[in-house]
């Protein structure tokens, strides 16, 4: 066991789950009756997920382009006929689909985007051949 106190902390993360969030409370105040100035980040990934969907949503240079990949990404997540073609132009056994955007995973934003760029030259086949409705832009 190491020998700290509460107010040693500088700052304490934790998840985001509502007993957590209550324990990070409770340290913050015990740092304080002892002095310390402690403080409670909560969820770091979570902050970061959060981050990243603001500056896709806000920043004029980023044109939509989170919204269009979470459309593109729907294309084949709702439609098991869409998900076919697309399995369909990849080497057999090897195939890959899109991945969903999940709030509370604080990589999948990273995720999605990722693995759309991977599957870009199938989809621009599936374009080429009429197939392909919702697509993302160069830019």
């Amino acid at each position: 066991m190491f020998a700290l106190s509460y107010h040693d902390a500088v700052s304490i993360v934790t998840d985001t789950e509502p007993n957590m969030i209550a324990e990070g409370r409770i340290f913050v105040q015990r740092s304080l009756k002892e002095g310390g100035k402690t403080k409670w980040l909560g969820c770091i990934d979570h902050l970061l997920q959060l981050a990243t969907k603001q500056a896709f949503y806000n920043l004029p240079m980023s044109e939509g382009t989170l919204k269009a990949c979470r459309n593109l990404d729907n294309c084949f997540n709702l439609s098991s006929q869409a998900t076919t073609k697309l399995l369909g132009k990849q080497v057999e056994g090897r195939g890959v689909k899109p991945i969903q955007d999940v709030t509370t995973r604080w990589w999948s934003t990273y995720a999605i985007c990722d693995q759309l760029l991977k599957l870009k030259i199938y989809f621009c086949l599936l374009e080429n051949e009429g197939y392909l409705t919702c697509k993302l832009t160069d830019s």
